[in-house]
């Protein structure tokens, strides 16, 4: 039992300091292009505030799959999706931005 709680207020630290950085890839081009790229930053803060709102708990247990059980497989396994991921992508998407891809690294709790 005491080898147990250390090992879990160290999961717990490393899991709360796992990252925060985001960048999403978006393509300015289009028949709306000029409109749309004007309202980019203020949408894009916007999607960010939304999806760390709606990131789950759930998104933990994945982000240690993808960084430590995918590494492990040789990255043989596929990558599971976080929630935060799904939320920018559909948020920045209804806005009228084309979002090509979201490098994602932990949502803040």
């Amino acid at each position: 039992m005491r080898k147990i709680i250390p090992t879990v207020i160290i999961a717990a630290t490393l899991a709360g300091c796992s990252g925060v950085g985001t960048r999403t890839v978006v393509d300015s081009g289009g028949a709306r292009s000029p409109e749309v790229a004007l309202r980019y930053e203020d949408d894009l803060d916007t999607c960010l505030r939304i999806a760390h709102e709606n990131a789950k708990i759930t998104d933990i247990p994945k982000a240690w799959y993808n960084w430590f059980v995918r590494p492990a497989s040789l990255y043989l396994l596929d990558e599971k999706e976080y929630n935060f991921k799904r939320v920018l992508k559909l948020c920045m998407t209804n806005r009228g931005h084309s979002v090509l891809d979201t490098e994602y690294h932990a949502p803040r709790w």
